[in-house]
C-alpha cells in the first residue's frame, strides 16, 4: 500500500483561460494539506477535495488514497477518466448526478445543503461514473466501510466539498475534525476569490485606459471579464440614450456560438440590433427587468433587480415559451439587471446570468463595482470624443482665419 496525492505538476491539467478552473499554488497547498491529513493522520483509506464553480460543476482539486496503483489504474481505465484530469468533474445541474453523495449532501433538503452525508456503498460516491458491481469490487477488495461527504460552508453558500473513505464507519469525533478541516478550506477558498476578483476588476481599469476612444471596445471588455474572468454564463451591456431607449451594445456567452445563432434565427432576433432594445418610455417593456431597474420605486434606480425567470430579461420582445426552451438549455438559474450611473445619472445597465440558485452578497456588491467600470469607462470616452471635437473645431477656425488673412 502507497499513498498517491496530486502534485504540483497535476493540478496544471485543471488550467485554462477561464476563471475558477485555476487555482493558486496558495490554494492547492491548503487543499492538499487537507486530504493528506485525512489519509495520513485520521487513517482514512482516501480523501478528496472538489471546489463548487460559477457553473454549478464541481472540479476534483486534490486527492491522496491509500490503495495499490495498480488498483487505481485500473479504477481509471473503468471509469475512463484520470483522478487528475478536467474530466473528473461532478455536475449540480445534470440529472445523472442526481443521487451522487457530493450532489446530494450539496443540495440537501428544499437547497439547504446537508452538514454532512454518509454511506455503506462506495458507489454513491462515484456514481453514475462508474458501474455499482465494480464499485463493490473495488470497495471489497480495500476494505471500505463507508464514505461521507461534507460541503464547505462560508456564510451559508456551499464553496466546494469533501469526501472520503474509511475501512471503519466515521466516529462523531472523526465528523468533527472533517468538519474542522472543511472549515479550513472554505475559508483558503474565500481568499482567493477575494484575490480573484480584485485582480479581474484591476485588469478591467487597465483594459478601459487602454481603450478610452472606444465605446464599444470598453463595454465588450466588461462582458467578457463577467463571462470569462469571473464565470458566469452570460452578461450583455445596454447604454441608455437620449430618446430614453435602451439598446444593447455588447454581449458575451460561455456557450458554443453556433447555439447562439440558432437561437437568434429562432426568435428572428439579432442581440446587437435595431430590435434588441427596451424603452423606458413604453409601457409594453414596464415588466422588463431592465427598465424596472432603471425606473426603481418613486424614480430612483434600483442598486439592482434579480429575477428566476430568463423571460424578464427579454420581455416582451421575445415570447415566454422560446426564453423558457433557451433558459432549460443552458441551466440559468438566475438573471440580474444591474444600472450604472454618471454623478447619479443612469447611462446603462449591466445584465448578468447564473446557474447558481442566487447571487450571495458578495456577487453583487462585486458586479455593482464592475457595472461602475463601464459607466467611468463611457464618461472618459464620452469625453475624449467631446475634447476631440473642439479640437477639430478650432483646427476649423484656424485654418478659416489662415484663409481670409
Amino acid at each position: 500500500m502507497i499513498n498517491l496525492s496530486t502534485s504540483k505538476k497535476s493540478n496544471q491539467s485543471f488550467a485554462d483561460d477561464s476563471f475558477g478552473s485555476e487555482i493558486s499554488s496558495e490554494l492547492q497547498h491548503v487543499l492538499q494539506h487537507i486530504v493528506d491529513d485525512a489519509v495520513e493522520r485520521m487513517g482514512c483509506v482516501g480523501a478528496f477535495v472538489a471546489t463548487l464553480e460559477a457553473d454549478n460543476s464541481l472540479p476534483l482539486r486534490a486527492y491522496n488514497i491509500k490503495i495499490p496503483p495498480s488498483l487505481v489504474k485500473q479504477f481509471e481505465a473503468k471509469v475512463g477518466v484520470m483522478l487528475t484530469s478536467p474530466k473528473a468533474v461532478t455536475h449540480l445541474d445534470k440529472k445523472k448526478f442526481k443521487d451522487n453523495l457530493s450532489v446530494r449532501a450539496i443540495k440537501g433538503k428544499k437547497d439547504v445543503p446537508e452538514t454532512y452525508l454518509v454511506s455503506d456503498q462506495l458507489y454513491d460516491l462515484f456514481r453514475p461514473l462508474t458501474s455499482k458491481m465494480f464499485s463493490q469490487t473495488i470497495q471489497h477488495m480495500t476494505g471500505i466501510k463507508q464514505v461521507i461527504s461534507l460541503p464547505f460552508l462560508l456564510k451559508g453558500e456551499v464553496v466546494g466539498n469533501l469526501f472520503a473513505a474509511s475501512t471503519q464507519q466515521f466516529s462523531e469525533r472523526d465528523i468533527a475534525f472533517l468538519l474542522a478541516f472543511c472549515d479550513q478550506a472554505a475559508i483558503a477558498i474565500q481568499s482567493q476569490r477575494y484575490l480573484e476578483e480584485t485582480q479581474a476588476l484591476e485588469r478591467v481599469t487597465l483594459a478601459l485606459q487602454s481603450s478610452i476612444t472606444d465605446e464599444t471596445q470598453i463595454l465588450q471588455t466588461v462582458v467578457d471579464t463577467v463571462v470569462f474572468r469571473l464565470g458566469y454564463m452570460g452578461a450583455m451591456v445596454a447604454t441608455l440614450e437620449s430618446n430614453n431607449s435602451l439598446p444593447v451594445r455588447a454581449y458575451q456567452f460561455s456557450i458554443a456560438s453556433n447555439l447562439i445563432k440558432q437561437w437568434e434565427n429562432l426568435v428572428g432576433l439579432s442581440l446587437i440590433g435595431p430590435r434588441a432594445v427596451t424603452f423606458l418610455d413604453d409601457e409594453r417593456y414596464k415588466d422588463n427587468l431592465s427598465v424596472r431597474a432603471v425606473r426603481g420605486k418613486d424614480g430612483k434606480p434600483e442598486e439592482f433587480v434579480t429575477s428566476s425567470n430568463l423571460y424578464d430579461l427579454f420581455r416582451p420582445i421575445v415570447n415566454r415559451p422560446l426564453c423558457d426552451m433557451l433558459q432549460k438549455m443552458t441551466g440559468i438559474k438566475q438573471v440580474i439587471a444591474v444600472p450604472f450611473f454618471i454623478e447619479d445619472e443612469v447611462v446603462g445597465n449591466l445584465f448578468i446570468s447564473s446557474r447558481r440558485e442566487r447571487f450571495t452578497n458578495r456577487e453583487t456588491h462585486l458586479l455593482t463595482a464592475l457595472a461602475q467600470q463601464a459607466a467611468v469607462g463611457l464618461r472618459n470616452a464620452r469625453l475624449y470624443l467631446k475634447a476631440e471635437e473642439r479640437r477639430q473645431i478650432a483646427q476649423t477656425f484656424a485654418r478659416m482665419a489662415f484663409t481670409a488673412s
